[in-house]
């Protein structure tokens, strides 16, 4: 999924093909508002329409971010990430997060430590 504007859409469809999802990342311009609470819900829809297909299926999922979430889908955007997370975990999502943050001093909000928490997420720094 790309996560852009005001809402999130799917970029590449679901995969075990990793290729096709390395050769689509390069191409993802990068900037503008994060409708991150978006990208989440439709993850987890996603996942249950997969699941739907093969109850068995594994379903892993990976998030660049810097986590500045700033578009929320219907109200306090913390709380947003929170159920969210809450219920990737639920929906044994398998989430790791791309945290993409410099190491400079940067006084916007990141909600990846609070993600990470509700999912049950690993983060890597990139």
């Amino acid at each position: 999924m790309i996560v852009r504007g005001s809402e999130s859409k799917l970029y590449i469809p679901p995969t075990k093909n990793y290729v096709e999802v390395l050769e689509g990342i390069e191409k993802v311009s990068i900037g503008g508002k994060t409708p991150l609470s978006s990208a989440l819900y439709n993850l987890i829809l996603l996942a249950r329409r997969e699941r739907l297909r093969d109850r068995s299926l594994r379903i892993r999922a990976f998030l660049i971010t810097d986590g500045k979430a700033n578009v929320p889908l219907y109200g306090d955007i913390k709380d947003e990430i929170i159920r969210l997370g809450r219920e990737i975990r639920r929906s044994n999502i398998e989430l790791t997060i791309y945290d993409t943050r410099t190491s400079e001093i940067d006084p916007g909000i990141s909600y990846i430590p609070l993600l990470s928490e509700a999912a049950g997420a690993k983060v890597y720094k990139v």
